[in-house]
């Protein structure tokens, strides 16, 4: 029958293939397997980057905008009335 290994394991311990790691350990055995690594990932960060480079250069720009202003300089007459002083002159640095 199948027991549970009941042995206390402190927080900073782990048991791998029945022998105890510690936290320092497992961080040591982590950056030694990218370490291994190291040029492996070096070469695929640069196929990434020379990937992305090169769409941004040959990718055709999809939006483009453009704007249109149009000036009234009629006034609207809601009131049938006169203005008293008349209208001031429209001042095109102001807008």
């Amino acid at each position: 029958m199948l027991q549970a290994d009941m042995r206390l394991q402190t927080p900073d311990t782990q048991t791998i293939n029945g022998a105890q790691l510690s936290l320092g350990q497992a961080v040591d055995d982590v950056f030694g397997l990218l370490r291994r690594n190291l040029l492996i990932i070096f070469c695929l960060t640069l196929i990434g980057i020379a990937i992305g480079v090169t769409y941004l250069l040959y990718a055709p720009r999809f939006y483009s905008a453009s704007a249109q202003i149009i000036l009234d300089t009629r006034k609207l007459q809601v009131f049938q009335q006169q203005p008293v002083l008349g209208d001031p002159p429209l001042d095109f640095a102001s807008l």
